[in-house]
């Protein structure tokens, strides 16, 4: 393989990489601000959602905060209990 091709593969790699940071970012801040929507529409404080499906008060918090991801259980728990899509959830459909 010749260097000029190393370099387009690496420059692609680089690009591509750069769109999933991109693409998980917004998808993290959709579900920050779904998690916040939902629970605020149903008067709910982050304690009494953090009770409900298992978590601390704490993650909640980071989770509408976009300082921690959450696991595959904890989207599901999310939609079983908001009664939501993880299409919704996840900003993939708007309702």
């Amino acid at each position: 393989m010749t260097l000029a091709k190393t370099a387009n593969i690496i420059k692609l790699l680089a690009i591509s990489a750069g769109e999933i940071i991109k693409q998980g970012i917004i998808v993290m801040n959709i579900v920050k601000s779904k998690i916040s929507q939902l629970r605020q529409e149903r008067e709910l404080t982050q304690k009494q959602l953090a009770k409900a499906i298992k978590v601390s008060v704490k993650t909640i918090a980071r989770w509408e905060d976009n300082a921690a991801r959450m696991t595959p259980s904890k989207i599901i728990a999310l939609v079983r209990f908001f009664g939501v899509t993880a299409d919704y959830l996840l900003g993939m459909v708007d309702d």
